[in-house]
């Protein structure tokens, strides 16, 4: 077998070479050619009368050798200009199916998929199902209190299991999202809605047998709401239209960020945790700065929990930890929670690089 993979790979290496070598004889060729067309073309222009009065003329022939130098420029330009594009174009889409690459290996216990991330690989899937005319399946599997026992180091490696079980049964093209703090998102190009209750309903009972085996005390009990698209991707932004298919087929359960329906325009939001620095001043006149989880995110809008007491239309200043997001805000909305609060936050205007765009 080695010998014949060794066979192969000569193979391969002298037909490189031959190619190489014809490649190299063909430009030669070419230059040979275009030199003595233009040693044929030059001789019989010295014979025309027109060019020999151009010739004589020193004011015409400085104006011709700077109509040339222009159209050379011209030409230089309008080519560094084209390639440039062409590379830059080229620079983004490496960068994005790295970043694509990146996601794949993160720990969905640990490491919150970017929203970014979450679109580009939602968008990847509708654009291939779209292009083969094919359904996509969408799964959002809940497990109860998975943030707390994802942060429990007594439990920690059962849920790391857990996430590697759901994989297993997944097939290689799926894709597998932390959609929420306490949900995974599972994709499933290629697989129709008669095929879909038949996916969710093996996971599901391999999952709890699963769990029955090896958590000691009471095992989570997963939930699961399921939607097949055929336009996925189609109108507005995918993040929102996921969670919008989502909640019309099998309505969320109750939870107390969605326990009060006056935080409005939460049909245009979606349930993502982004962890956000947030400035401003309490209702006693002290500053404060603290780093806060979002629970929904909208297009010019945030919901998030703060054990400060805010007044009602007070101005924040929010950002990302690493400085690449910083907007100013005011506070719309808020409802009381336990010793904090549960604050609507509205943007001053719509950001440009907010991670849900308005659709």
């Amino acid at each position: 077998m080695n010998e014949n993979h060794r066979i192969e790979r000569l193979t391969s290496d002298s037909l490189l070479k031959v190619g190489r070598s014809v490649r190299i004889f063909a430009v030669v060729l070419i230059l040979l050619l275009t030199a003595g067309v233009a040693v044929i073309v030059y001789g019989q222009l010295r014979q025309s009368v027109a060019l020999a009065q151009v010739l004589d003329n020193p004011n015409q022939l400085l104006g011709g050798f700077v109509l040339l130098m222009l159209l050379t420029v011209g030409y230089l330009v309008g080519k560094s200009w084209t390639t440039t594009r062409y590379q830059r174009r080229l620079i983004e889409q490496l960068l994005e199916e790295e970043a694509i690459t990146r996601a794949r290996r993160l720990d969905p216990i640990t490491q919150f998929h970017h929203p970014e991330v979450c679109r580009d690989i939602l968008l990847r899937h509708a654009s291939y199902s779209s292009r083969l005319h094919s359904p996509i399946s969408l799964l959002e599997m809940t497990v109860p209190n998975l943030h707390k026992l994802s942060l429990d180091p007594q439990t920690r490696p059962l849920t790391e299991e857990l996430v590697r079980q759901i994989r297993r049964l997944s097939r290689p093209i799926d894709s597998l999202l932390r959609w929420t703090p306490d949900s995974f998102l599972l994709v499933f190009p290629e697989v129709t809605r008669q095929e879909l209750p038949g996916v969710g309903f093996r996971i599901r009972t391999q999952l709890e047998k699963w769990a029955e085996a090896h958590f000691d005390s009471a095992p989570p009990v997963f939930q699961t709401r399921a939607v097949t698209s055929e336009s996925l991707g189609l109108s507005g932004d995918i993040l929102i239209e996921v969670q919008r298919l989502l909640d019309d087929e099998q309505a969320a359960p109750a939870s107390p960020s969605s326990a009060n329906p006056a935080l409005g325009r939460r049909e245009k939001s979606v349930g993502l945790t982004l962890e956000l620095r947030v400035k401003g001043i309490d209702r006693e006149g002290q500053p404060f700065q603290e780093s806060v989880l979002t629970e929904r995110v909208a297009a010019d809008r945030i919901w998030f929990s703060l054990k400060k007491h805010l007044p009602v239309h007070s101005g924040l200043t929010i950002s990302f930890h690493d400085g690449s997001f910083l907007e100013t805000a005011t506070v719309t909305r808020l409802l009381e929670r336990g010793e904090g609060q549960l604050i609507e936050a509205q943007f001053s205007k719509p950001p440009e690089n907010w991670v849900i765009r308005d659709s």
